[in-house]
């Protein structure tokens, strides 16, 4: 019995000495790819050091542009330092990711069937490139509009802008990463599709609410003109259609499979 199960899995893809291994084999298994992921952070954050200055500077510059006479400040007499050293990190963490994403596939995959590897791939490419298009469509596009409307539009004789780098950072990273996980709807839909959470006359009817919900958080952001606001609510509600387009898709592949499957052999 335990050799048909092993001659089972191994079929699927999965490999049988890394399924024996040890409990204390794998412990030190992930012991090693943690510090190899460590490694490649610290070593590319050092590097990113040496340009930490420059990409600072393309960081504030949306803010710049919009307003030139303006500059940035620092508060506390370790924040400049401590900038440098967390947009290093961040840096590091974004260019060392492809070592840190190989280190944690190399981890799991071998305990996956190959159905499960490749469920898994399809799901990591479409989310990781999604997320580098949310997070660039809130650099470019979002965080100019977004300043003009909450520096320029309430800031005056009474009240005046002096902002500090910490909390512009801040801002924008959070905006960054705000929108790279809005623009991971489309994944997170076809998911729960493809598990029968919802279907495609559940996305119908609230086509409608999904609508009303990004114009107004598209008028919040942008100016109060109509060109502006259509610039941010399109791609949002083209990501909407198109995670509504998976789950139809998957809504009758699964349709097709349980008629399959009713059909007498």
């Amino acid at each position: 019995m335990s050799d048909e199960s092993t001659h089972t899995r191994s079929d699927t893809g999965a490999h049988d000495d890394t399924l024996e291994m040890p409990l204390t084999e794998h412990l030190e298994e992930l012991r090693r790819r943690i510090l190899v992921c460590l490694a490649a952070v610290a070593i590319a954050a050092i590097g990113s050091y040496v340009f930490s200055e420059w990409i600072l500077k393309w960081l504030v510059a949306p803010y710049q542009q919009s307003f030139p006479d303006a500059k940035v400040v620092f508060i506390k007499p370790t924040e400049a330092f401590l900038t440098y050293l967390k947009v290093s990190l961040i840096a590091g963490f974004f260019i060392s990711s492809p070592i840190i994403l190989y280190e944690i596939w190399a981890f799991v995959a071998p305990g996956l069937y190959r159905h499960e590897r490749v469920y898994t791939i399809a799901v990591l490419i479409p989310s990781a490139i999604l997320f580098l298009t949310g997070a660039a469509f809130s650099y470019f596009v979002v965080l100019p509009y977004g300043l003009r409307f909450l520096i320029g539009a309430f800031s005056g004789n009474f009240l005046n802008p002096m902002i500090s780098i910490r909390e512009y950072l801040s801002f924008v990273f959070t905006l960054a990463f705000s929108f790279g996980v809005a623009f991971l709807s489309p994944v997170v839909m076809i998911l729960l599709g493809t598990l029968g959470i919802i279907s495609y006359e559940d996305i119908k009817r609230f086509r409608p609410y999904a609508a009303v919900a990004v114009f107004t958080l598209a008028a919040i952001l942008t100016p109060p003109d109509v060109f502006t606001q259509i610039s941010l609510a399109v791609p949002l509600l083209i990501l909407f259609e198109i995670g509504a387009l998976g789950v139809k898709i998957t809504g009758l592949l699964r349709k097709e499979e349980n008629q399959g499957d009713d059909e007498p052999s």
